[in-house]
């Protein structure tokens, strides 16, 4: 489903998922069928009373048993007595966003620079 990440991203997301999880700063949650086949997992990051909601992935059977749901009602389950900010950590895809919305989520606005440093003459041929 992630098809505008390349194989470099994928290695970049496992080592960030692995320094977390030995810093102790990641949980790791997945929901299993009556076979325990693994249906949903999901990876959050845990750091000064936010918890944020790295990845997560469902197979076609979990979509439709609601496995994801299953596992988001876990964590907040587990962190009830908490004073922890969620961090959905943000979708522009519609249907992502309408399911978090299901959990109170709201929309905020990030703000990205983006310089260009190529030489001025570039920068306007490439204007053209």
């Amino acid at each position: 489903e992630l098809k505008n990440l390349m194989a470099t991203d994928f290695l970049m997301l496992e080592k960030l998922m692995s320094v977390c999880l030995k810093k102790n700063i990641g949980i790791t949650l997945g929901a299993y069928n009556k076979e325990q086949q693994l249906v949903a997992a999901a990876f959050f990051i845990t750091y000064n009373h936010r918890i944020l909601f790295l990845n997560g992935s469902a197979s076609k059977e979990g979509k439709l048993n609601s496995a994801m749901y299953l596992l988001l009602h876990t964590l907040f389950k587990q962190h009830t007595n908490q004073a922890t900010l969620f961090d959905f950590g943000g979708y522009s895809v519609e249907s992502v966003a309408a399911f978090n919305k299901n959990f109170g989520a709201k929309d905020y606005v990030y703000l990205k620079i983006k310089k260009n440093s190529l030489p001025r003459i570039i920068r306007w041929l490439s204007n053209k």
